[in-house]
């Protein structure tokens, strides 16, 4: 039927082909797979049937294969037992050079326990547990039978745990994952990454985040020096509102940190110290690559360091110090390999010149200043990147004589501003970079966001003890976020 709706059906044909061979037509076969061939040369599943056919030997089929041996045959192999072709599947799979991943042994295994053949399945089983990982980790649906049956039939089924887990992590099941992982801990103690895992799980979809730390530094425990397992450590412990001391404190005792983010996390350390000037110095000291989908992350601790020790300058009256660090922040230094794809991103170290000019006496330039920040449109980027900017027009109109108009400013984006944290949405604040496995919860996400910018305004406005308590509450919801505890900071004193 499939045949008479689709002649071309890529998979219709072939097994077609396989009946006929089973019934004995065996030239109708070699017929039809040569036409299959010749109108789809890279129909591996005509391919492996035409060589059975030939009685050709299986080690013709890999020589020009260019995909993966075992991913190509796990999924021809699938396909033939989706059609009860099980000697056939068997046969393929057999035939996958030295290099097997994991779950072609996994399945070899399976269909040994059908046949009844515990003892080669437990040799595959065993096989499989002890290969190389590579670079494709099971993701069919096939592939989670056949793991289900492998670790019911041995629980001690570490790695087949641990795959389990990934594959069922990936399809959403985050509970059913996380208990995968435990057993495979409980299987094999010793192997880092389920701990690693389990973190992930817990931290973004179980909420038991007292147990994400312990679990990471048992993974580096397990795996010292591992850059991946320390960057994901200080990040986590970042978020959870960890001591920056504490965290400075692990990255030096694992060595020097070469890789970028590990450097960046290092930094936001620092900075969270009140150590700008060593943050300033390790920036300094390490060559950046740029990298997509974190452009702003080199820049922002470069910036907020200057920031940081230009309002520090400004509170004690050294006008002419805090000066060369707000500009400072705004020429971003060659070897941190970024740019900005806002010039609203410049703002808040802008506004802060023109206050210091203000007190050096130079007026007319502060001026200009606030009216270039005035200039500038709120648009889609701006929100994006400064989402703050009305606070800073509001000040900047202030300093340019217009009062009334910068609250009216300040409480439109305020009440905006308010509405907006009783949303919900669909787990837009949830989201992170590609490189980050761990999520907030998207209420949490979007209270530290919209606090920070209430607080601002509520600052802006006079009403100094809700403005702190926002800003509070913004830290509590995201400790590593750099603005919002140095504004929590300077109103507090």
């Amino acid at each position: 039927m499939a045949i008479e709706n689709a002649s071309g059906n890529p998979l219709a044909n072939p097994l077609a082909a396989a009946a006929e061979w089973r019934s004995g037509a065996r030239d109708a076969v070699v017929s039809r797979l040569d036409r299959i061939l010749e109108g789809d040369p890279l129909n591996h599943l005509a391919r492996f049937l035409r060589l059975r056919a030939s009685s050709a030997p299986l080690a013709d089929f890999f020589t020009s294969l260019e995909s993966s041996p075992s991913q190509t045959c796990l999924d021809l192999a699938y396909d033939l037992l989706s059609a009860g072709l099980d000697a056939e599947a068997r046969e393929l799979l057999e035939g996958v050079p030295s290099e097997a991943a994991p779950m072609v042994c996994y399945t070899l295994g399976v269909l040994s326990l059908k046949n009844g053949d515990v003892a080669r399945a437990d040799a595959w089983f065993a096989r499989a547990e002890n290969a190389a990982p590579g670079n494709t980790f099971p993701f069919r649906l096939e592939e989670l039978d056949v793991l289900r049956r492998a670790v019911k039939h041995n629980p001690a089924l570490a790695m087949a745990w641990y795959y389990l887990g990934c594959l069922l992590y990936d399809k959403g099941h985050a509970a059913e994952a996380a208990e995968c992982w435990r057993k495979s801990i409980d299987a094999k103690s010793t192997f880092p990454i389920p701990y690693r895992n389990l973190a992930v799980a817990y931290y973004s979809h179980l909420n038991r985040w007292d147990e994400v730390l312990p679990l990471l530094k048992k993974a580096l425990s397990l795996a010292p020096g591992d850059e991946q397992l320390v960057f994901e450590t200080i990040h986590v412990m970042a978020k959870l509102g960890i001591a920056p001391e504490e965290r400075s404190a692990l990255i030096g005792a694992e060595g020097n940190a070469t890789r970028d983010d590990i450097v960046l996390e290092w930094a936001r350390a620092l900075n969270q110290s009140g150590e700008a000037d060593r943050a300033l110095a390790l920036l300094g000291s390490h060559s950046f690559i740029p990298c997509e989908g974190g452009e702003h992350a080199v820049a922002e601790q470069f910036m907020f360091a200057h920031h940081r020790l230009g309002r520090t300058h400004l509170r004690e009256g050294r006008f002419a110090e805090a000066l060369a660090h707000f500009r400072s922040a705004q020429v971003l230094p060659d070897n941190l390999g970024a740019g900005l794809w806002n010039e609203a991103m410049l703002v808040p170290h802008q506004y802060y010149e023109a206050v210091c000019l203000d007190g050096l006496g130079e007026g007319d330039q502060a001026m200009g200043i606030c009216r270039h920040i005035l200039d500038l449109s709120i648009d889609y980027f701006s929100e994006m990147h400064l989402p703050e900017l009305p606070v800073y027009q509001a000040l900047a109109m202030i300093r340019t004589g217009q009062p009334g108009k910068a609250n009216h400013s300040l409480r439109t984006a305020l009440t905006r501003w308010t509405e907006a944290l009783a949303r919900t949405d669909a787990g837009f604040f949830k989201t992170t970079p590609f490189f980050i496995s761990y999520m907030d919860s998207s209420q949490s996400a979007r209270t530290a966001h919209f606090r920070f910018l209430t607080g601002l305004a509520k600052a802006a406005l006079g009403d100094r003890t809700h403005a702190l308590e926002d800003l509070r509450q913004s830290v509590q919801s995201d400790p590593s976020r750099l603005y919002p505890g140095l504004e929590f900071e300077e109103l507090a004193r």
